[in-house]
């Protein structure tokens, strides 16, 4: 994730709740070089990875492409504030998210 967003490809960073600090500031200081959101989800790294229909664990997603949908243009701008994304969200990030890995694949 750190390397994609150093290459500012990415467009929206996703964290899990239970993320480590250091690794949580890490991306978020790329993030603020990058110009890209960072978004705090209030799921654990568990239900992260079941939502993307893997059996691992995921505490970062990336979403490169969001292909047609407007999910990113309709998240708020990033205030540097911490800003939390409900659990009915995920969903919708992880379909455009889908969608990109299954045209890239």
């Amino acid at each position: 994730v750190l390397k994609v967003i150093s290459q500012g490809k990415v467009k929206l960073t996703i964290l899990t709740n239970n993320c480590p600090a250091l690794r949580k500031s890490e991306i978020k200081y790329y993030a603020i070089l990058a110009k890209t959101g960072v978004y705090h989800y209030s799921g654990n790294n568990i239900e992260l990875g079941t939502a993307r229909a893997k059996y691992y664990r995921a505490c970062t997603l990336a979403t490169i492409d969001a292909g047609d949908s407007d999910i990113i243009r309709s998240m708020p701008e990033q205030t540097g504030e911490k800003q939390t994304m409900r659990k009915e969200d995920i969903p919708i990030i992880l379909e455009v998210y889908w969608r990109f890995t299954e045209q890239s694949a």
